[in-house]
């Protein structure tokens, strides 16, 4: 129960203390990264510890030098995967850990701890000035790499490999969210790759239908522009944004409603899809979201070009669905006969 109690400055002090004094690969090391470990997964406290300026230091030498796959470089890793969680500090914890949790990656074996270094990676990956940061170390290449080996029906069998296959194409989304980054990842086949997901009905599909959309831009006559209304792509994609709004989760994530209005203003470049989105209701979801995201100017008037691109579709619908007035009705004796 260690994670219920909530540390302050002093008491995380002593803590770190205690493992600067303790020699690596040691019970005495172990059982104070365990502790450590412990307070992590309280949400108050990884803020108390993200602050704390010596602490991320201690972790980095200590993964350094703890034995590859052990129990000591485990637990240091779980550590930092949950002190990236908050969104405060992410760039500081990517200068001090970026480059080892790399090296973790390309490095070692121990499937369980290479599984933490890049879910470290995909949180802090979720920031653009961190996310810029491990770019140059080489995080493009291991979402890649990621992606390219779990793309196989046999690979996503293997054990622990979905896993690793969700990860990479959550890499990949955080950083295909920065338009700097866009024609590197094109260049690199980010598309062709993220494509391999896109007709999965879980998290996958809904990530890789906004990723792709991103990097098409304004291509009109891209080939994966177009849906068709068996395929849940265009669902999806609206009820994310209706839940995005609400400030609730879907798949277990919340998604940013900019990210989301972005690429429904590549998907209505396609006529389908535009009227696909009309008949999804999303009029009305982006009219709410005006409302709920006003403090982003530029999304705001993403969702009001939406909006007006929308209207011609709408009244087309409408006029679609709207009865024969009696007025419009042939009468009685007027010459037209019905068998």
């Amino acid at each position: 129960w260690q994670h219920l109690f909530i540390v302050d400055e002093d008491a995380l002090e002593e803590r770190v203390e205690g493992i600067r004094k303790s020699k690596p690969n040691t019970t005495a090391r172990y059982r104070a990264l365990q502790a450590l470990y412990y307070l992590s997964c309280s949400e108050g406290n990884r803020l108390t510890m993200v602050d704390h300026i010596g602490l991320v230091r201690v972790l980095v030498r200590g993964l350094k030098n703890a034995r590859n796959g052990g129990r000591e470089q485990l637990t240091i890793l779980m550590i930092l995967r949950n002190l990236s969680v908050p969104p405060d500090n992410k760039d500081e914890i990517t200068k001090l850990a970026g480059e080892v949790l790399i090296a973790v990656c390309w490095g070692v074996e121990d499937q369980t701890c290479k599984e933490k270094a890049i879910g470290t990676l995909v949180n802090l990956s979720a920031d653009r000035d961190s996310a810029l940061s491990l770019v140059e170390l080489g995080v493009i290449e291991i979402a890649i790499l990621l992606v390219k080996t779990t793309s196989t029906a046999q690979a996503t069998r293997a054990p622990g490999m979905q896993q690793f296959r969700a990860m990479g194409g959550m890499l990949l989304y955080n950083l295909c969210m920065i338009r700097n980054l866009r024609k590197r990842l094109r260049d690199n086949e980010a598309i062709e790759l993220l494509q391999t997901m896109l007709a999965e009905r879980n998290m996958l599909g809904l990530l890789s239908t906004i990723a792709i959309m991103h990097l098409i831009g304004t291509e009109r006559e891209h080939p994966l522009l177009v849906f068709n209304e068996r395929q849940e792509n265009l669902p999806n994609i609206v009820n994310c944004f209706r839940l995005s709004i609400a400030g609730k989760p879907m798949y277990g994530l919340m998604w940013n409603p900019r990210h989301l209005v972005e690429a429904m203003g590549t998907l209505i470049l396609f006529p389908t899809n535009k009227r696909t989105l009309a008949k999804l209701g999303v009029d009305e979801v982006l009219t709410k979201g005006t409302k709920v995201c006003r403090h982003d100017e530029y999304a705001c008037n993403v969702m009001k070009e939406l909006r007006n691109q929308l209207q011609p579709v709408l009244r087309r619908l409408s006029m679609q669905a709207a009865p024969i007035s009696p007025q419009t009705q042939p009468s009685e004796g007027s010459g037209t006969h019905y068998l």
